[in-house]
C-alpha cells in the first residue's frame, strides 16, 4: 500500500502527506524520499517562517532554496549540513549547554560571544575571515 503511495506521489504534482514511520520501514533511499519531500508543493514550515523573521524577508522561494542544498554539492555529509542548517537542528554552545552537554555559551572560535546560530556562522569574527 505504501509503496503505490510512494510510487504515485513521486509521480504527480501533489503527492499524498504519509506516516514518516512507515516510509523509515520500507528504508527508501534518501534521494527517493528527498525528491518526494520537493515535489510537495507547500513549503511553508515552522523553520521556514522563523528564516524569514531573522532575515527580515517575506515570500523566500524556498523551493529553490531547499534543492540548492542538493545541487550545489555531491558530497553528502555537506547536503546533511545543508538540510540540518535550514532546519535550524545544527546545534551550537548555546543548546549544548541547555542539554549540560558542555560547560560553556561561548563561542569555541572566538571565545568571547554567546555561540549560538547567527554568531558561528555569520558574525563570529573568525567566521567572517573564512
Amino acid at each position: 500500500m505504501i509503496t503505490t503511495l510512494l510510487q504515485d506521489g513521486l509521480s504527480e504534482n501533489q503527492p499524498k502527506k504519509f506516516d514518516i514511520q512507515q516510509l523509515l520501514i520500507l528504508k527508501y533511499s534518501n534521494k527517493n524520499l528527498y525528491t518526494l519531500q520537493i515535489k510537495q508543493t507547500e513549503t511553508e514550515t515552522i523553520q521556514t517562517r522563523k528564516w524569514e523573521n531573522t532575515l527580515g524577508k517575506q515570500n523566500l522561494d524556498w523551493k529553490s532554496i531547499f534543492k540548492l542544498s542538493f545541487e550545489t554539492t555531491i558530497d553528502n555529509k555537506l547536503r546533511n549540513f545543508n538540510y540540518k542548517y535550514l532546519m535550524g537542528i545544527v546545534r551550537t554552545y548555546k543548546e549544548l549547554f541547555k542539554f549540560s552537554l558542555t560547560n560553556s555559551t561561548l563561542c569555541d572560535l572566538c571565545g568571547q560571544s554567546l555561540e549560538d546560530k547567527i554568531h558561528l556562522f555569520w558574525e563570529c569574527e573568525y567566521t567572517q575571515n573564512f
